[in-house]
Order: structure tokens, then sequence, then C-alpha cells
């Protein structure tokens, strides 16, 4: 279920976001009329990640690109086994992927959000958090793929932005269906009010 977050609305809260600035590579602060927003910029851009590739699912319209030279990954064979069961969806998030004898698996195209170079960590992270997110985590089986894949291809923290990304990402970020929550619903912003930094300094 989706929490509801109690800040301003998606649009008039973005409408007033004015000016951004990043804190320790970790956070990116904004002025709004009424305060000040916060954002985790790797679990806000998880929560894009995340809806951009269920959309992806959903439609089988998904963004890849093609690896100049394919690559062939011999895998576990519980990290196979996985793979196996998964792969549908992989290939509908983007992944261009094909089954070889034994434990292999041959890889010709990643989603567009990903780095090239690092094909095989990247898949084999994606099967074990999916396998992690199997346990407590309620999500539905589409779901708990897009997590994975979302919680791998994030900006990491203590990655420096520009103003333009800084500014790409909270556009994103307010334009999904539910930006207040990551895909494990953990917070993605806090939202500080401007009577609430008066009463820290004790203005009346």
């Amino acid at each position: 279920a989706k929490k509801d977050a109690p800040m301003p609305g998606k649009k008039a809260g973005y409408d007033k976001i004015r000016g951004f600035w990043q804190l320790h590579d970790e956070y990116v602060i904004s002025q709004t009329r009424t305060g000040m927003f916060i954002i985790d910029q790797h679990a806000a851009h998880k929560r894009i990640i995340f809806e951009k590739a269920l959309q992806s699912a959903e439609s089988g319209l998904p963004g890849t690109q093609q690896l100049l030279f394919p690559q062939t990954i011999d895998f576990s064979a519980s990290d196979f086994a996985v793979l196996k069961e998964v792969l549908p969806t992989l290939k509908k998030i983007g992944f261009n992927i094909q089954l070889l004898s034994g434990n292999s698996a041959l890889v010709s195209g990643v989603p567009s959000d990903l780095t090239l170079g690092d094909e095989r960590p990247v898949i084999e992270s994606i099967l074990h958090q999916y396998q992690h997110y199997s346990g407590p985590v309620k999500l539905e089986k589409n779901e708990k793929l897009a997590a994975a894949y979302a919680s791998k291809a994030a900006i990491p923290r203590g990655k420096k932005l520009s103003q333009a990304e800084m500014e790409a990402l909270i556009d994103q970020l307010f334009s999904c269906e539910n930006p207040y929550f990551d895909p494990l619903n953990k917070p993605t912003t806090v939202f500080i009010t401007l009577d609430d930094i008066h009463r820290r300094f004790k203005k009346h």
C-alpha cells in the first residue's frame, strides 16, 4: 500500500522548490516557500528507476543499450536457477540475455540506466538482492525484481552531482506516482517547515 507523506502535495510542493545544494555528496537540499526539502539522492533515484522498470515490464517497451562485445557469464547453479525464473521480467526491463548450456548465459544488452562494463557483478547482485527480497519484504514478483534492479542502478551515496543532475533528479522524483518513499517504503525526502526552524532557534 502507498503511504501519504505529511508534507506538501506532489505538484504543489515541487512547484515551490527553489535552488539546489548537495550535502556531503549524499543529500540534495532545496528551499521552498514554507521550509526546506532534504532528499536522499540514492533513495530518490531508486524510486525513479523502480517505477520506470515496472512501466517497462508492463508495456513491454524497455530501453536497452546493446553491448559492443556480448559477454558470456558462467553463473553458480543457484544463481542460474534464479536467472531462469526471472529471465522473462529481466528482458522486459531491458536486459538481453540468452541462456546457454550448463549454467552459462550470453548478455548482449542491458537497460539504459546502467553503466556499461560491469554486467556480471550487476546481474549477480540483482539476483542476490531479489532472493533477499523473497523473505520478509512484501512485494509482488515483478516489484521484487524491479526493486533489486533499482537498488543496483541508482545513484550511489557519495557521488557529486552537478546542478543539472540535481534538478533532473528532483524533477523525475516528483513526477513519480509515489515520490516520498523508495520501493521498500523508506523515506526519500524529509520536509522541515520554517516554523520548526524558528522554534529551534526560539524565535517567536
